[in-house]
């Protein structure tokens, strides 16, 4: 990534002075998912949209995989589609989860963040 696109109008680099962001704490995730299945007794099941290709559906595989694995009760139903029909259902917000690989050339920016109620991988 460039560089340069970290630092603020002082000079400051923003990820010096700004924290860290999207830390991976498995236990911190369990005991949120622990809270969660108290509401949600018999589990959850979501489905995550993904691009028709091999690189999405491998991917989309080790995410559902991970998901699963380390929350009991969640299932992930992956939905493969044509990079059109994934647009689309992203502009409408016709989705629970959505894999984001558009940016392979700087893969350091892949993003985990929230749309609305919705969340981007």
């Amino acid at each position: 990534m460039n560089r340069k696109m970290n630092i603020s109008k002082t000079g400051e680099d923003f990820r010096a002075y700004s924290g860290e962001y999207n830390v991976f704490d498995l236990d911190e995730a369990k005991s949120e998912w622990s809270k969660a299945k108290d509401v949600v007794v018999d589990g959850v099941t979501l489905s995550l949209i993904i691009k028709d290709t091999d690189t999405d559906k491998r991917v989309g595989e080790y995410i559902q995989s991970q998901l699963q694995e380390n929350l009991e009760g969640l299932t992930i139903d992956l939905k493969p589609q044509p990079a059109a029909n994934v647009n689309q259902l992203r502009k409408d917000k016709d989705y629970e989860l959505s894999l984001w690989l558009d940016c392979w050339k700087q893969r350091d920016q892949f993003l985990f963040q929230p749309v609305q109620d919705r969340i981007v991988l």
